[in-house]
């Protein structure tokens, strides 16, 4: 075994985004306030990888055989805050709760939490309602029987549509993070098998992420600019 595979076995990288995190809130108050969650596809390093599973690309429209990386953004930084991998068949829904988790503490931070349809669901909705945390999804309406809201979050606050068109447009940046993640640092290329190690391989292209938002910041500079430089 070489000693990057050792490294890669043994480093917590949960614990070191918990860290980073925190020292980019110490410099930008406003971090975690805002939260977006997003899943992006991530093809298996071959065939013969027993964890990985077929799912489908909603952004290629194809299928693949890999794993579904899912991720929570600051929104106006674009810094993953945590992330979750799972076979490519996992759904979306199933992992908002357990990266919540992930979120420990710092779930007190956010005030808002943008999603697509993917993501919806009304008790989950509620759950964060009444622990302040605004949820922005659009109903699916295979989930609901009846004529609903354009939000889930509606049934619950009287907005206009118009005011949560231009509040849920912020969830555009999760997948434009995803598609940078992927092309400037690597993140599509997992040389690697097994999903704890791939859980590995995608948190230290996620701390390098993170490095760079909070070197930005540390020089009073834009931490969007950084992905692409």
């Amino acid at each position: 075994m070489s000693t990057f595979s050792r490294f890669k076995d043994e480093v917590d990288v949960d614990r070191i985004m918990v860290i980073l995190t925190g020292m980019i809130r110490e410099a930008y108050p406003d971090f975690m306030a805002m939260v977006g969650v997003d899943s992006t596809s991530l093809d298996a390093h071959c065939k013969k990888d027993r964890d990985a599973d077929w799912g489908y690309d909603h952004i290629t429209g194809e299928n693949y055989y890999g794993y579904k990386v899912h991720i929570m953004y600051d929104l106006p930084t674009l810094a993953p805050l945590c992330h979750i991998v799972t076979p490519a068949n996992n759904h979306d829904v199933t992992q908002l709760l357990p990266l919540l988790e992930k979120m420990g503490i710092r779930v007190l931070f956010m005030r808002g939490l943008l999603a697509d349809m993917a993501y919806d669901s009304k008790e989950k909705v509620e759950l964060l309602y009444k622990a302040g945390i605004s949820m922005i999804n659009l109903v699916n309406r295979r989930n609901s029987k009846k004529e609903t809201n354009k939000y889930r979050l509606q049934d619950y606050m009287p907005f206009h549509d118009i005011t949560m068109n231009k509040l849920y447009k912020n969830r555009m940046h999760c997948e434009y993070a995803n598609y940078l993640l992927k092309e400037h640092l690597d993140l599509k290329r997992v040389n690697t098998t097994g999903i704890l190690r791939t859980h590995t391989k995608t948190g230290l292209t996620l701390i390098a992420r993170l490095i760079q938002v909070l070197y930005q910041l540390r020089q009073e500079a834009n931490p969007r600019t950084t992905i692409i430089e």
